[in-house]
């Protein structure tokens, strides 16, 4: 696919990700690259042990105009996988564990005091991965969304009622 993410070692860094995005060989390379540009404006804000760390980037204009993303490592995968695939089972101690530690990320998502806050947009399962103590980080922002902290209130009142009073 157009997606790639792979482990790599580093020279600073034990483990890394690599997640490579080629917007030419998709149908919509614009919206590739603005939202490999919202995900390095979100990460590079946003410091939390419950959010992933985006450790580099770097756009190669070769022609394919690949865009690559480095972040820390989650030895065992994404939330769904570890739920529906593991071996190992997750008991409900880690669960809870899991639940608190997204809920603390998305908590400082949305009131981060300096600057905007953001809202994920697509949180789920695959889009939440776990270090090997089970730390859950949240990641792929590609459709976060920033709002001025002036306008956070009343922008999300109108959105969400427009929504809920559709003919």
């Amino acid at each position: 696919g157009s997606v790639v993410c792979v482990k790599a070692e580093s020279s600073f860094y034990k483990d890394v990700a690599v997640k490579r995005f080629s917007p030419k060989e998709l149908s919509q390379p614009e919206a590739v690259r603005q939202s490999c540009q919202t995900e390095q404006l979100v990460l590079k804000s946003f410091k939390h042990p419950n959010i992933i760390s985006l450790l580099g980037y770097c756009l190669e204009e070769d022609g394919m105009d690949r865009v690559y993303l480095v972040y820390e490592y989650a030895a065992r995968g994404d939330l769904s996988c570890v739920l529906h695939e593991s071996e190992n089972v997750v008991s409900y101690k880690q669960r809870i564990r899991i639940a608190l530690g997204v809920a603390h990320g998305l908590h400082h998502m949305h009131t981060k005091e300096t600057g905007n806050p953001a809202f994920h947009r697509d949180v789920n399962s695959v889009n939440i991965v776990l270090d090997e103590s089970y730390t859950p980080k949240l990641i792929d922002y590609g459709f976060a969304l920033y709002t001025p902290r002036e306008e956070n209130h009343s922008k999300s009142r109108s959105t969400f009622n427009s929504s809920l009073v559709s003919d």
